[in-house]
């Protein structure tokens, strides 16, 4: 059983302590007593402040409450305007990172455009030399260009082998200067038409991918020659052909010269009695006409014109039909053109109608190099001439023994001015009708409703036909 100890209590510091205890307590008391005094003064003068704050109270609190109420009033405000101002600062400072992010992104920008330049030329570089390879290697391929037109050549503007393909387009003027001659005849027997984008029979280029390589690429400009060379050709050939028609008109003007002087002669001729193989050399003047009964005036005037006017004009009609391309047959009939009184009424009136024919076939000239001369026609002055010339071959005026006039032979030029023939004078140097041409061809004739049709037409009938408004295919 185990041993109980006793329990003690554990005592205070002042129950153990007691003579220290009452002599704390003796100094609190006297303590006391010396505060007395100053806690009272101290009391009496809390009670004062007290009243004094009891009477200023109410001002006090309307003072507070006023002030409470501006507070209410003016703090948001204050609190607007500062977060205002702290909105601007931000603003600002917004503004001035995204005027650096603008410049840094506009650096950045400008380095990558650098970049891009410097590779697009690195291409543009590569390209340029691929497209010269491809060139050489064209010219190699045509014998170094030599003899074929330039090969590949850039300054060619078109042809052989290139980078950018393309080649010589349809009507544009072919190396040497030579242009694109009309269309070559179709298969088939088919009617051929003129080249498009002709001008007077000059091709007019276009822009081919040769000559925009060679622009970008090389800095060539290959189309403005060509170009240049083409209207230059055009020009070339209006001229060409005003100046035909100017001529034309000279040589129609001797024609007609002509044909007035051999019509006073045939006046003359027609009013006289001494005239024909037997008669025809009776003196007109002199004393031997004492004896030649009768008024011989009108042998006179025929005289005269044989001896004075003839003889000129003939000579001009002459040149005139050498420089208008006239048959030979024709260009014979005019040197051996005698004139006289012994002349037969027969002969004269052939020689007459021969001459009428000389000048009708000047105006048929005119006619002739007006519709060729078109700019749309596809003929060029040289085509022309060739074409003019073989119709003078084919219809002459006269017969070859030179005896007979040949009238119907007028009338059928425009046999002469159709897109066929052009072709085929471009292709071959010549052209003649068949015989069923010569006799019937084709044209545009009025419908009666502003329109055209394509009819056949008789010979002899073209003159007629165009006096009503047909016009040649």
């Amino acid at each position: 059983m185990p041993i109980q100890f006793p329990d003690f209590q554990r005592i205070s510091y002042d129950e153990a302590n007691p003579l220290f205890k009452g002599i704390q307590q003796g100094m609190s008391i006297g303590q006391s007593a010396a505060m007395f005094p100053q806690d009272l003064q101290a009391k009496m003068l809390a009670n004062q402040i007290a009243q004094v704050q009891a009477k200023y109270a109410e001002p006090m609190a309307a003072q507070g409450l006023t002030k409470a109420m501006q507070e209410n009033q003016w703090n948001p405000k204050i609190w607007q305007s500062e977060i205002g101002l702290r909105g601007a600062e931000a603003g600002k400072l917004g503004k001035e990172t995204q005027w650096y992010d603008k410049e840094a992104a506009a650096r950045i920008g400008l380095q990558q455009a650098q970049t891009a330049g410097q590779s697009a030329e690195a291409q543009m570089n590569q390209m340029k030399l691929r497209y010269l390879q491809t060139m050489m290697q064209g010219q190699q391929a045509l014998g170094g260009g030599q003899g074929q037109g330039g090969g590949g050549n850039p300054m060619q503007g078109g042809g052989g082998s290139s980078a950018m393909g393309g080649g010589m387009p349809q009507g544009a003027p072919q190396q040497g200067g030579m242009p694109q001659q009309g269309s070559a005849p179709m298969q088939g027997g088919a009617t051929p038409m003129p080249a498009q984008n002709t001008v007077y029979g000059v091709g007019t280029p276009s822009l081919t991918p040769n000559d925009i390589a060679n622009k970008m690429l090389l800095g060539i400009d290959t189309f403005t020659p060509r170009m240049e060379n083409a209207k230059a050709q055009q020009q070339d050939q209006y001229k060409q052909y005003q100046s035909a028609l100017a001529d034309t008109i000279q040589q129609a003007n001797s024609a007609q010269k002509a044909k007035q002087v051999l019509a006073m002669f045939n006046n003359a001729m027609d009013n006289s009695s001494y005239k024909g193989p037997r008669l025809g050399n009776t003196p007109s003047s002199g004393w031997t006409t004492a004896f030649v009964p009768g008024n011989l005036s009108n042998e006179q005037i025929a005289d005269n014109a044989v001896s004075n006017l003839l003889p000129g004009a003939i000579t001009e009609l002459r040149e005139a039909m050498k420089s208008g391309q006239f048959s030979v047959a024709d260009l014979n009939a005019a040197s051996r053109m005698k004139v006289s009184r012994t002349m037969t009424d027969e002969a004269r009136q052939a020689q007459s109608a021969w001459l009428n024919g000389v000048y009708d076939r000047f105006d048929e000239k005119s006619k002739f190099y007006s519709t060729l001369g078109n700019p749309t026609s596809g003929a060029q002055k040289v085509n022309a001439d060739m074409l003019w010339e073989q119709y003078q071959r084919d219809f002459p005026l006269i017969s070859e023994d030179g005896k007979t006039y040949q009238g119907s032979n007028l009338g059928n030029w425009p046999l002469y001015t159709t897109p066929k023939a052009i072709a085929s004078v471009q292709t071959t140097g010549t052209y003649s009708p068949s015989a069923r041409e010569k006799n019937t061809f084709m044209m545009q004739v009025p419908d009666g409703k502003g329109g055209y049709v394509i009819a056949p037409i008789k010979k002899g009938k073209v003159e007629s036909a165009f006096r009503k408004g047909a016009k040649p295919l």
